[in-house]
Parts: structure tokens; sequence; C-alpha cells
């Protein structure tokens, strides 16, 4: 005990990020799943500095099924 935590504020962000995160309408979420997020929450970067152009690229790009009236994305997004 030599080193003694000087405040309680990550602790209280880590369970208002659980408040937001696990509510009424998402409570049936995985505990892994839940953990996942409240980790990204609490230590990932912040919102200005991602960048969703690859994400949303590999999504597109997958090979899941599609709606039947489903619109293919412009294709300036790929030059972003």
């Amino acid at each position: 005990m030599l080193l003694l935590p000087i405040s309680s504020a990550q602790c209280e962000q880590g369970f208002s990020a659980q408040n937001r995160i696990k509510n009424s309408v998402r409570s049936s979420l995985h505990v892994s799943t839940t953990e996942d997020l409240i980790r990204i929450s609490t230590e990932g970067s912040s919102l200005e500095s991602f960048d969703p152009s690859t994400s949303a690229m590999q999504w597109l790009s997958s090979k899941r099924s599609r709606r039947p009236n489903y619109k293919e994305w412009p294709q300036f997004i790929s030059e972003v």
C-alpha cells in the first residue's frame, strides 16, 4: 500500500459507461460484449480521431446477404 489512488474518477467513468451501454433496451447483451463496449468507451480513442472509411469499405465488401432493393454506395467513398 505504498501508492494510494488520487481520485476515483476512472471508476466513476466506468460505471457511467456501463449505465449508458447496458440500459433497459440493451439489457440482454452478453457479458463479453458489454465488457468490450465499456473498455472501448473508457480507453478508446476519441471520436474525432476515428476514420470509419476502412471499416465501412470492409463491411460493404463482405459476403453478407443484402436486401433485394439494396443500392450500392457511391464510388466517391472509396476515394476518401
